[in-house]
């Protein structure tokens, strides 16, 4: 068998994997955003019920509710755009661990063809072996992120739906 001629697709180091930052960016601006929507909120609503005669005030209470309306569907395409990119990457990393167990069958068959013995420790079959335990733990950290800002995005809509 000749070693030379053995190649090895690489394709996943193109991939673009969006970085968490840019998501807690565009998190924070739009939790500012809101902040500032709700002051000016409250104090147009106010006015507007105290006087629901006067076209100005009416009219500025509708402009307040549309960009309340625009902030959070701006949030819910953040929110959407993340469960893309997770989904994504899941489907990446499983395409991943596919190649892996094939990857690792050949290593098997080459091994016997080689005359190495199967039970013998050897720091480097370790380590093929423990990419399952790093994957894991990496899945677990970004299901816990996932869910993480999705209850922070729900308990942020639901604080200010509610007033």
């Amino acid at each position: 068998m000749d070693l030379d001629k053995i190649q090895i697709d690489n394709d996943y180091e193109n991939k673009e994997i969006p970085d968490a930052a840019e998501y807690v960016t565009r998190l924070n601006e739009l939790d500012n955003g809101i902040d500032i929507l709700l002051d000016n909120f409250k104090h147009i609503y106010v006015i507007s019920k105290m006087q629901p005669n006067n076209e100005m005030y009416q009219q500025q209470y509708q402009t307040m509710i549309n960009s309340l309306s625009e902030l959070l569907s701006k949030l819910y395409s953040v929110s959407n755009e993340l469960e893309i990119n997770v989904n994504d990457i899941n489907n990446e990393l499983l395409k991943i661990n596919k190649n892996i167990k094939e990857e690792r069958k050949k290593n098997k068959e080459l091994k016997k063809r080689l005359g190495i013995i199967e039970h013998e420790s050897n720091a480097a079959s370790e380590m093929i072996y423990d990419y399952v335990n790093i994957y894991d733990s990496r899945y677990l950290r970004n299901f816990a992120l996932f869910i993480g800002i999705f209850l922070c995005i729900s308990t942020i809509k639901k604080t200010y739906m509610e007033k």
